[in-house]
């Protein structure tokens, strides 16, 4: 059976997306990996400062 007839097919490889970079993620969970990411950076520059 080939993927032609599946695309709607979440388990069919043809149908995943691999991003590479943030900036290919769609806008809502884009923002959402940014958001996260900005808050684990401030927490471990905060803990770096501390003294």
């Amino acid at each position: 059976m080939g993927s032609n007839g599946y695309k709607t097919n979440p388990h069919n490889q043809d149908n995943v997306i691999h991003p590479d970079f943030v900036d290919e993620l769609p806008k809502e969970l884009k923002q959402q990996v940014e958001t996260k990411f900005n808050a684990v950076l401030k927490a471990f520059l905060e803990s770096c400062t501390k003294d």
